[in-house]
């Protein structure tokens, strides 16, 4: 080697390279201290749920024409048009078990609880395939208004339908990848299910094992759910595949995802009390209108899922 290229100083893109810092990863079955997303924290749950609701208000028009036809739908094809819960029958049902008219208090108690095991039952087997079809698609639907309302568009409810469904496959196939990540919950449930009926659990200590044995099965499939779940919207756009929108998923959650978790927690916990302030009043006034009341609120909750789900995944970004 000679002397003038043993003196060449290196170039600036060289420079660059050398310089540049390492992403810093976790590394398996290998204790590290935690890694900052380089974004910071997320905004709290309450901006976001004043996000979800100004979301909400924004496209108030589109989401009520879709919510109208998916009510539409539903009735004709999965829940029918009969009430399945009869509060008269149910109110002479209370009035033969207590030998008086209940207080008002347990009537209310009683049939919201009715409400929540029957409003929204699927009257077969292929009403319950139909179910599953339509809030798939009604998912979509609200996913695309959502994109079109962030980017400055005002969509209407013809072109929602017309437009919204391309990526359907790619949905699927992330549905399918989200329902493998919640084997592990299945199997606990299922092991769980067979050790409490037979018996094989006695003590307190065996039965203590068990339970833990269950709780660790379903964090793992919360853990897994967590960073797949923005997905569905990830893979919403266009040329997209899904292993793609997993990996997006899996990098907007990277060292979040307890407090992405968290705020997971509190969407149905708001979604409950909304249907509590608004149902129960119901029931204890206009009982007739009671069950139908509660349908359309339960439709209508997709719409408050999808909306805060989203605002949550446009926080990440």
């Amino acid at each position: 080697m000679t002397k003038k290229a043993a003196n060449k100083k290196p170039s600036k893109t060289a420079e660059v390279i050398q310089r540049k810092r390492k992403v810093p990863a976790y590394k398996s079955f290998k204790l590290t201290k935690k890694i900052p997303h380089p974004k910071g924290p997320i905004a709290s749950s309450r901006v976001i749920l004043f996000g979800s609701f100004k979301l909400i208000r924004s496209n108030i028009k589109v989401l009520a024409g879709i919510i109208l036809v998916y009510a539409i739908i539903n009735v004709t094809l999965v829940r029918g048009f009969a009430s399945p819960l009869n509060i008269a029958e149910l109110k002479d049902t209370l009035k033969e078990t207590f030998g008086t008219t209940p207080d008002g208090l347990t009537m209310v108690g009683t049939v919201f609880s009715a409400l929540l095991g029957t409003s929204n039952a699927a009257s077969s087997d292929t009403a319950a395939v139909y179910q599953n079809i339509l809030f798939i698609l009604i998912s979509l639907a609200l996913i695309w208004v959502f994109r079109q309302s962030s980017a400055g568009k005002k969509p209407t409810t013809k072109e929602t339908f017309y437009n919204a469904f391309y990526p359907l496959v790619q949905f699927l196939l992330v549905l399918v990848v989200m329902v493998l990540q919640l084997l592990p919950a299945y199997f606990g449930v299922f092991i769980y299910g067979i050790v409490s009926s037979g018996g094989l659990a006695v003590s307190g200590l065996e039965q203590a094992i068990w339970i833990v044995f269950l709780g660790l099965l379903i964090l793992l499939s919360m853990y897994m759910i967590c960073s797949s779940l923005f997905a569905f919207y990830i893979v919403t756009l266009p040329n997209m595949t899904p292993m793609q929108a997993l990996r997006s998923s899996r990098a907007l959650v990277f060292s979040r995802r307890l407090s992405v978790f968290r705020k997971l927690v509190i969407l149905p916990l708001v979604a409950f009390i909304i249907l509590v302030l608004v149902v129960v009043p119901a029931i204890y006034f206009i009982p007739v209108v009671a069950p139908w009341l509660y349908f359309v609120l339960t439709l209508a909750s997709i719409v408050f899922l999808h909306a805060f789900l989203f605002t949550l995944y446009k926080e990440l970004l």
